[in-house]
């Protein structure tokens, strides 16, 4: 067998690399030791591939191997910001993708066609760009082999087929260039890679080192039906060799290394039992049951454990060091651990790895939490004594309990702030553990009046910890939340809020000479920070009345503070409140547009997403905003199965689907946000409609198979609809015209259990999120499926149950339509009820609701007015928007459904110009 080149044996020589692979099938498999992408530990990897994606195998594009992977890809890529240092891959392929079905032959018929090559360059630039990769990971298992769907040709094709990604990949101008190829260890299947000519197009090898025997070897002559160890350094060694016979460099090579064991049952001395992988979490749980000590085996570098007839080998740090020491010798580049997934929340094992690969990322550091939990975070994040906020959406970390909120003699649960948080999250308020715990409340609400004289402040001898004007009848108005002292001040964790203030008096608190004068109106104090919403619901002014940046003070001769510091990824302080000129914001149960929150009207157009006259769009614009109207909900769609003279949005087709940019395409929906913008009109733009007007989910039925209760898991359909909600987002996700993103039009599912429009609406608003974090998402659907009455829409028929969609995270605010008349309910009693309903569900849940859709065909001004008010006058309900907008255009008056009110009609008048007023009023 050929010998690599030697190197000198440095254990203290930390590897190059540690390349830790994150499965995202591993998340929802286990039940317990779940291992989240923010459990990984900064600074023991070099590079995080996430696996897998797939290839379409007709399209030959890259698409999610599940749905539920976008929320992932953020968060993997995401641990970028905590490491500047760590590089993501995608990894594409896998055992799975090659099996049975149909990608079966995917990468080979991927290899020989420069075309299809050309495609799947084309969308994987796009995929690694909209998710923040760095690189891709082929997972090609195995070319060649014909029991995995390989062909002869494979072995010329592949390296070709690299040549061909890395240019693709170096020509993009995206500086997402990285490269890497799988490669087993066995001859019988490394015999198919020409790995002399895939080597100067790959940055690195990961070789599958692991896996070496298993259940499969009960039918195999040379291994047999034997107890073997699943990784051994012998026979690692060994496999090696076959690189070094063909000359490949051992600095591009990876040593692959498991995060997990398959255990045997010995069914005698000499016979087995299939057995099953266990995790390395779970290796430890069976060494904690009574039995021998594992014992080491050192020429395999690996432990055994027996427990019974269960028979476990796996690695730990004492192995990982003899593997490590080898792999030094060999001058090998560095090391891959499948997986990091199969970790513990704790990080446990990849730090037991990192201190045998020696390997630190530069601006990483380590912290002691108490408990054996050791907490890693990047250079210039440090750890006080200091109490903080948790930040939006999360609680208490380790180490830290949730601050009482104590009022009088009662607890009234926890202190939480729900400032600059969206979709009814809150940040809570935590102290460390071992400290006395402050008292603290929340100040001057006066039964939504909030403040004394406009003015609220803590009681004499507490410190200001936060404040917000959520649930005050007044923007200008705030609640402020205060803490005091309970015990020696010296040991306390709030001396730092005790010793800084946030100056002058709201709302003339503004300072304009700069940072050296913010602080000499206070004695004593010194300049620490400013900012625009720090305080949270106290806001300052300048002299034209624009908001202005506030200062945080500090007492200067004060010893009893610590540095505030940035809290290892802990709010520092209350969260930022966005300024009035950002995106529109769901602020607890109400909507914030342009720094205003409170109650907003609207109404919907379908049409004037397909008008081809600027001008018309530009009247409409003109009057709906002139009118006092803000929200106006269009059409995103407009889906077709085969072209037209005529507007359209997307050609769906099995044979390959097209989005149209042009004139009579996406261009007329360009000329819809563009007034918008121009009028400060905010628009909901929905994805598809259940309905087949401008095609609807039929449109993909027809296109791709199935039924229209099977679109929603319907994968075909998905991704396309994925792809076209990629389009629009991306081209309109920097406007601020757009209010918010809506899944669908009404979408039903007749006949099925709730969790399928729960789950798609789960993991497609994820996907939007993912792609524009900064608009709202919503459902867009009726809002049946509620508890509060028993008629038709208050039942679960259609598949809908509005609170529990409600309570999706990544939704920001629910929807609900109202037509009595379509419904046979009665049109006085039941909109009240169904209004009210609906407002209780949105309070419960923390979010506001927004009566998105309403009309009838008679009596307009009649029927429909009492609705308004009830609606305005409703905890929960935070706007309405009447179905639909009509006007008179150049070619003549909009279409009348016979629920239209028309501009500046009778009904005009007591449907938009009274109920404005009355918003206005507060009545």
């Amino acid at each position: 067998m050929a010998k690599g080149p030697p190197c000198p044996a440095n254990e203290k020589t930390p590897m190059k690399r540690v390349v830790g692979y994150f499965e995202s099938s591993g998340k929802p498999r286990r039940r317990c030791h779940t291992v989240e992408p923010e459990d990984i530990p900064i600074g023991v990897y070099t590079h995080i591939n996430y696996a897998h994606a797939h290839i379409d195998p007709e399209s030959f594009r890259i698409f999610l191997a599940r749905l539920r992977d976008v929320s992932l890809y953020r968060d993997v890529t995401g641990l970028k910001k905590r490491n500047k240092n760590l590089k993501v891959f995608i990894s594409i392929g896998g055992w799975a993708f090659t099996g049975p079905g149909l990608t079966r032959e995917t990468f080979s018929r991927l290899a020989t066609d420069p075309d299809k090559q050309r495609v799947f360059f084309s969308s994987l630039v796009f995929f690694m760009s909209t998710y923040d990769f760095d690189g891709v990971d082929i997972d090609w298992e195995y070319p060649g082999a014909p029991n995995r769907g390989g062909r002869p040709e494979d072995f010329e094709n592949m390296p070709v087929f690299i040549a061909n990604l890395r240019k693709a990949s170096q020509s993009s101008g995206t500086g997402r260039t990285g490269v890497s190829v799988v490669l087993p260890v066995a001859y019988w299947y490394l015999q198919h890679f020409d790995i002399k000519n895939i080597a100067p197009y790959v940055d690195f090898f990961n070789v599958m080192s692991y896996d070496l025997h298993g259940t499969w070897d009960k039918t195999s002559k040379w291994a047999g039906p034997y107890l073997n160890s699943h990784t051994n350094l012998t026979e690692i060694t060994e496999h090696l060799g076959l690189l070094w016979r063909d000359d490949i460099d051992p600095a591009k090579v990876n040593m692959g290394l498991a995060f997990y064991t398959r255990h045997l049952t010995a069914a005698s001395l000499d016979c087995m039992e299939p057995g099953c992988i266990y995790d390395i979490a779970e290796i430890m749980d069976l060494a904690e049951q009574p039995g021998p000590a594992a014992v080491l085996d050192p020429e395999a570098a690996a432990k055994i454990l027996q427990r019974g007839r269960q028979w476990v080998t796996y690695d730990d740090e004492t192995t990982w060091h003899l593997k490590l020491t080898r792999a030094r010798e060999l001058c090998l580049g560095g090391v891959t651990v499948w997986a990091v997934s199969q970790d513990v929340s704790s990080g446990r094992f990849s730090r037991e790895l990192q201190a045998a690969t020696g390997y630190s990322s530069p601006g990483s550091a380590e912290y002691d939490m108490g408990n054996g939990e050791m907490l890693q975070t990047a250079v210039g994040e440090t750890l006080t004594d200091q109490c903080r906020w948790s930040g939006c959406g999360k609680e208490c970390p380790n180490g830290y309990l949730a601050v009482p909120r104590r009022e009088g003699s009662r607890m009234k649960g926890v202190m939480r702030d729900p400032t600059g948080c969206i979709g009814g999250q809150t940040s809570v308020f935590c102290c460390p553990a071992d400290r006395n715990m402050p008292w603290c409340i929340w100040s001057d609400f006066n039964n939504g009046r909030c403040g004394k004289e406009n003015q609220s402040q803590c009681p004499s001898g507490w410190s200001e910890i936060g404040s917000h004007s959520l649930a005050c009848r007044s923007n200008s108005h705030w609640q402020v939340a205060c803490c005091a002292a309970t015990g020696d001040f010296t040991d306390l964790s709030i001396r730092n809020y005790a010793a800084c203030s946030w100056q002058g008096t709201p709302p003339k608190c503004s300072f304009d000479k700069g940072t050296d004068s913010a602080c000499n109106n206070a004695d004593g104090r010194q300049y620490l920070m400013d900012s625009y919403g720090g305080s949270g619901g106290a806001q300052c002014s300048g002299a034209d009345d624009s908001e202005s940046p506030r200062a945080y003070c500090c007492d200067v001769d004060s010893q009893s503070h610590a540095d505030w510091g940035d809290s290892a990824g802990l709010a520092q302080a209350s969260p930022a409140r966005r300024q009035s000129s950002d995106f529109a914001t769901a602020t607890g149960t109400q909507f914030t547009i342009d720094g205003e929150t409170g109650y907003f009207a609207g109404s919907n157009s379908y049409w004037i997403s397909f008008l081809t006259n600027d001008a018309d769009v530009d009247l409409v614009m003109d009057h709906f905003s002139s009118s006092g109207l803000k929200i106006f909900r269009v059409w995103g769609f407009n889906d077709v199965n085969s072209e037209s003279n005529q507007v359209w949005y997307q050609l769906l087709s099995a044979s390959g689907s097209r989005i149209n940019t042009g004139a009579n395409g996406l261009q007329r929906l360009d000329a819809v946000v563009a007034s918008a913008e121009k009028y400060g009109v905010k628009l909901i733009i929905n994805f598809v409609n259940y309905w087949d007007d401008y095609g609807g989910m039929n449109a993909y039925v027809k296109a791709f198979g199935g039924t229209k209760a099977g679109w929603y898991t319907n994968d075909k359909a998905q991704t396309q609809y994925r792809a076209y909600i990629a389009a629009l987002v991306s081209r309109y996700k920097d406007s601020k015209a757009v209010f918010a993103w809506e899944l669908a039009n009404e979408p039903r599912c007749q006949g099925c259990q709730t969790d399928v429009i729960y789950n798609w609406a789960k993991a497609t608003s994820e996907y939007v999120k993912s792609l524009d974090p900064n608009h709202m998402v919503t459902l867009g659907d009726e809002g049946f499926g509620i508890a509060g009455g028993t008629s038709y829409p208050f039942q679960f028929s259609e598949g809908v149950d509005f609170a529990k969609n409600l309570a999706i995270e990544t939704l920001d605010f629910g929807t609900f339509h109202m037509y009595p008349e379509s419904w046979s309910v009665d049109s006085t009693n039941f909109p009240i009820e169904w209004i009210k309903a609906h407002g209780a569900a949105c309070v419960a849940a923390g979010k506001p609701c927004l009566l998105e859709e309403y009309g009838m065909t008679t009596n307009h001004c009649g029927t429909e007015a009492p609705w308004q008010k009830a609606s305005r006058t409703t905890e929960g309900v935070a706007g309405d928007q009447f179905w639909q907008w009509g006007d008179q255009l150049s070619s003549g008056q909009t279409h009348n459904d016979g629920h239209t009110i028309y501009y500046n009609s009778a009904d005009f008048k007591c449907l938009v110009t009274d109920h404005v007023a009355a918003i206005k009023s507060g009545n």
